[in-house]
């Protein structure tokens, strides 16, 4: 049973006058929902809950105000676009471009608030109302997807936890669909897993960012066919419902995630579009104006849901004008070093392995850094560098096993004590070991990157 809704004031107009709305309309017994949400929402936040091996579960008021915003929204106020949500709210009527036209909610939930739970209440709410069957779950990248799969391939998190009542889950037949398998579904519903580029085939004369790196040139044909092919069963079903995960990264109107989703709504109309992302913003800095719910890190910090951050600025550091990235940066490199030490030994009493993460700002530097990092006895072959291999350029093989490494970092059998990267890491990466995040590039939107982001490297508890 959840208990009693301790959440603070958004700083934000929309999901503010939602969430007052939502406390009333909860405070009512959810009056005007269906029976079978009335139902789910009765199930999931005032029922007890154990899981299978014993352990008392409880769903989070940042996951609650989340789902039961999606519900009112289109429950209560039958609201099918941006355009009619600010109408229904009594907000400033925006000027709603092309993609606003079909329903698109943003949660903007912070790091460790638990995101992926949300989305799958999604599914199994649309599951049973009768909204959609259909249902894909799209990651920016395969770190993100790597951690999506762990939940949803075979269904597990839908057995894993309370999800669905007793007497429902005979009911439930989902076929969870991955990446790289044939999209041919099995079952009367569908959840498509996969990343953003099996859904466009990339252009070899566009510039290749270090993410795009890691999939491999432009893909021969056979692997051409298999992306037509997944577009064509996907553009099959009706009233799809589209989750995107660290969706931070649609935020422009003209990337292909944005392209392949409108291109989708044309050939069948969308049932809705599901934005999550800790920082739901535009390259100017701005919100995406469809955010419905807003969980800021502060709030997640006093719930203990995270680590609380202590941020260190370096005074009187003069600059030093180096093209060597070890030498630009040796007095924040080595703080960050000698204060993961302190914690390192402290966590070690407790059998706790405490990680160092540095973000380069070039593949260059990456490596540069990660060969200083090398000369401290501490950390002596207990580096990890995620992009690259010696040359400079990325390898299958060894981002294949650079991912392996990544996932398994909280492992006491995993040697790594320390991990350099520049792009890869900055989202999605689930671990809870990392003490000390080093950041040592422009921490801006015109970068492509948040102070949140690279905070949330590091913000996940170390015990539940």
């Amino acid at each position: 049973m959840i208990k009693n809704n301790t959440s603070q004031l958004s700083m934000l107009s929309l999901p503010q006058k939602l969430k007052d709305l939502v406390l009333k309309w909860r405070e009512g017994g959810y009056k005007d929902a269906t029976e079978k949400t009335k139902r789910l929402l009765g199930f999931w936040f005032n029922e007890t809950h154990e899981l299978i091996d014993g352990t008392e579960f409880e769903y989070r008021n940042a996951q609650r105000e989340a789902i039961e915003a999606l519900i009112y929204c289109h429950e209560i106020l039958k609201v099918s676009n941006l355009y009619e949500l600010n109408r229904a709210l009594g907000e400033p009527l925006p000027a709603v471009p092309s993609g606003y036209i079909w329903p698109k909610y943003a949660f903007k939930m912070a790091t460790g608030s638990g995101k992926t739970m949300v989305m799958a209440m999604a599914v199994v709410w649309a599951y049973f109302n009768g909204c959609t069957k259909n249902f894909l779950l799209i990651a920016p990248n395969l770190i993100v997807l790597d951690r999506l799969g762990t939940d949803f391939i075979d269904g597990k998190i839908f057995r894993k936890y309370p999800l669905i009542p007793s007497e429902w889950r005979g009911d439930f037949q989902l076929d969870v669909i991955g990446a790289d398998e044939p999209p041919t579904p099995k079952k009367p519903a569908v959840l498509f897993l996969t990343n953003i580029q099996k859904l466009y085939e990339r252009n070899e004369k566009e510039p290749i960012n270090p993410l795009q790196k890691i999939l491999g040139p432009k893909p021969p044909d056979e692997i051409k066919i298999s992306v037509e092919r997944r577009r064509d069963s996907l553009a099959k079903l009706e009233s799809l419902m589209v989750i995107n995960d660290e969706a931070h990264h649609v935020h422009d109107e003209n990337l292909e995630w944005n392209k392949t989703i409108d291109w989708l709504n044309s050939q069948n109309e969308l049932f809705a579009q599901l934005d999550f992302s800790a920082t739901p913003r535009f390259q100017t800095g701005g919100l995406f104006p469809h955010v419905i719910t807003d969980y800021p890190l502060n709030e997640a910090v006093l719930d203990k849901i995270v680590k609380r951050p202590k941020i260190a600025e370096l005074e009187n550091v003069p600059p030093i004008e180096s093209e060597n990235a070890v030498e630009k940066y040796k007095v924040n490199i080595e703080a960050g070093i000698n204060q993961w030490k302190k914690i390192y030994n402290n966590y070690k009493k407790a059998g706790k392995k405490a990680v160092l993460f540095i973000m380069a700002q070039s593949t260059k530097e990456a490596d540069k850094v990660a060969e200083h990092l090398n000369t401290f006895p501490d950390l002596r072959d207990k580096v990890l560098t995620i992009h690259t291999d010696n040359t400079g350029e990325i390898s299958r093989k060894d981002v294949d096993k650079a991912r392996v490494w990544a996932k398994e970092i909280d492992s006491d059998e995993n040697p790594y004590r320390a991990i350099v990267s520049v792009l890869m890491l900055r989202e999605g990466w689930d671990v809870r070991n990392v003490v000390v995040v080093v950041p040592l590039r422009p921490l801006t939107a015109k970068a492509n990157i948040l102070p949140e982001q690279t905070l949330g490297r590091g913000l996940r508890l170390m015990w539940p």
